[in-house]
């Protein structure tokens, strides 16, 4: 079992001291230093086991979101986080005053807040709140739709999310293409730190071990490459079609190139935001349309 103690431990050959400063809820994580011999890299280790063990007591990984498996597409895409607001939905969960670092995951299939925090309880209410205000959802409605996990079980779902066995479709590569773009939003706006840095390594390095160790990724899967196959075993040849993409997202944009590959003779895209359907219909030459 992959413990706080396993994903904080620094590579072999360093140890980090115990060197904590509390002021009011901020922890200072100071100096590493290298250690050569056996005996030194001992003491050193169990020193900074019992530095960790006090960073674990006080800190509490989160994780809190809704996937395929819990909410209907109509309710996810009302949480859903664009591109266009991505600023102000994160700035929102740093103003929180109880969360120390955190990341945001927005996907067609799934929406999730990952963060740090010392009072998980305060947090994890006030971040539910901000999910209410944010999508205009009712919390009786929206709470039986989230999943809340912590510590153990948070990095668990990270690194499965990463991997891609929590996708709708297992092994579709575009996930963890997207948690790194999470990971790097993150860093730019200087949400993340010590924990959630050292997390997402984790996760990207646990993720490129299976896809390389397994058969995971064996053959081309994605919820776009399904859909074209599905539509060519009921119409047969693609060649000539004409055909409608509903939503302009990175799925859309997938399915019109694997359309185009198949030789369809249209395109037509409708989505709910115009200016995204007008960009992905020039991308492809297609034709425009708006959905109310």
């Amino acid at each position: 079992m992959f413990t706080l103690w396993n994903l904080l431990i620094v590579p072999p050959g360093l140890a980090y001291l115990t060197a904590v400063k509390k002021s009011d809820q901020d922890i200072n994580l100071l100096s590493a230093a290298s250690v050569n011999s056996s005996e030194r890299r001992e003491r050193a280790r169990e020193k900074a086991e019992e530095f960790w063990k006090v960073v674990i007591v006080m800190i509490t990984i989160v994780n809190i979101g809704m996937n395929h498996e819990t909410a209907p597409v109509d309710l996810r895409e009302l949480v859903t986080f664009e591109s266009h607001n991505t600023d102000e939905v994160m700035s929102a969960i740093r103003g929180i005053k109880d969360i120390k670092e955190s990341l945001i995951l927005s996907t067609c299939n799934r929406v999730e807040i990952l963060f740090t925090t010392d009072k998980e309880k305060e947090a994890t209410e006030s971040v539910i709140e901000f999910l209410c205000r944010f999508s205009g959802i009712q919390r009786e409605k929206l709470a039986p739709t989230l999943y809340v996990y912590e510590n153990e079980e948070a990095i668990r779902h990270i690194f499965r999310v990463g991997a891609s066995l929590d996708s709708m479709m297992v092994g579709e590569p575009q996930i963890l293409g997207q948690v790194k773009d999470a990971y790097r939003t993150a860093v730019q706006r200087k949400s993340s730190s010590v924990i959630l840095n050292r997390l997402m390594h984790k996760t990207f390095s646990l993720a490129k071990k299976i896809r390389t160790q397994t058969n995971i990724a064996g053959s081309p899967v994605s919820i776009s490459f399904a859909a074209v196959e599905l539509g060519k075993k009921i119409f047969g040849d693609l060649q000539g079609k004409e055909v409608l993409l509903i939503g302009a997202g990175e799925m859309a944009e997938l399915a019109a190139t694997y359309l185009l590959s198949n030789r369809v003779a249209q395109i037509l895209v409708t989505n709910r935001t115009f200016s995204r359907a007008v960009e992905l219909a020039d991308q492809f030459h297609a034709i425009d349309r708006l959905s109310r």
